[in-house]
């Protein structure tokens, strides 16, 4: 989740540097305003696939793949030679933190304990808020080529230290067996721990809700039964109003409103 607030802070410091008397690479307003909004151009199209990715492969697999157009699109950023090669970048970017979007908050949700699922829940939030923070306070001392850079290592971090990530008891209980879901519940919790009813407790709710492999007519069907369309909506306008509030635009242009 930092990296989606290192994608939305970034802007915030590379157009002022784009702007310098000494900038290698001259932009105009219109220019400004694509680097500006491009990633959110691209995000919901990385949300849209990687919820449905998250379902077919796995947490893990996503949390692992999802850093790849990320760690494209910051590299690719850092050695651009035009405008239209830090938009290209950003594009990436853009696509890779939709893919990010998701898989992180469904992660910590499913493996966490369940009276530490809305404590849990919150962090997702303020790991955002502390990339905007970082990459505001790197780009009052380095130029945003090395802060792309940097920004493309941390990826490649995670891209390598997820792998040693179990997958989530939950998606193992759905695509696997008990078995497998208790194995991997037991790498989550301690030695003395007793897990036998938490697994239990997955068990029936399995049971319960019949969750098993759907076939693409029935994916379609869930998707637009009432019981997926009423929080869609709700989210939906939730989200609707935090950014005709200026949310996004506070985030990529932070460093020219404060200068005004």
């Amino acid at each position: 989740m930092v990296t989606i607030g290192f994608a939305y802070g970034f802007s915030a410091v590379v157009i002022p540097q784009l702007r310098a008397v000494d900038s290698k690479i001259n932009v105009s307003i219109s220019v400004e305003s694509w680097i500006a909004s491009t990633i959110t151009l691209f995000a919901p199209i990385g949300c849209i696939l990687g919820g449905y990715l998250i379902d077919k492969y796995g947490r893990r697999s996503m949390l692992i793949c999802g850093h790849v157009p990320l760690i494209i699109g910051w590299a690719y950023t850092a050695v651009a030679s035009t405008p239209g090669d830090i938009i290209l970048g950003r594009g990436f970017v853009g696509f890779g933190i939709g893919l990010a979007l998701s898989a992180p908050r469904v992660y910590m949700t499913e493996v966490c304990l369940p009276n530490m699922r809305g404590i849990v829940g919150s962090f997702p939030n303020l790991a955002m808020a502390t990339g905007i923070t970082i990459q505001a306070g790197l780009g009052s001392i380095i130029q945003w080529t090395s802060i792309s850079s940097i920004n493309a290592v941390y990826s490649l971090t995670l891209f390598i230290v997820n792998w040693r990530l179990p997958e989530s008891p939950y998606f193992l209980l759905k695509r696997a067996s008990v078995g497998e879901a208790e194995v991997c519940l037991r790498k989550f919790r301690a030695k003395d721990y007793n897990f036998q009813p938490e697994i239990e407790d997955l068990i029936d709710f399995k049971n319960d809700n019949e969750i098993r492999k759907l076939t693409f007519k029935q994916q379609m069907a869930a998707l637009f039964s009432r019981s997926s369309c009423q929080p869609f909506l709700l989210m939906t306008t939730y989200t609707l109003f935090g950014e005709l509030s200026g949310a996004s635009v506070v985030s990529l242009w932070t460093v020219d409103m404060l200068q005004l």
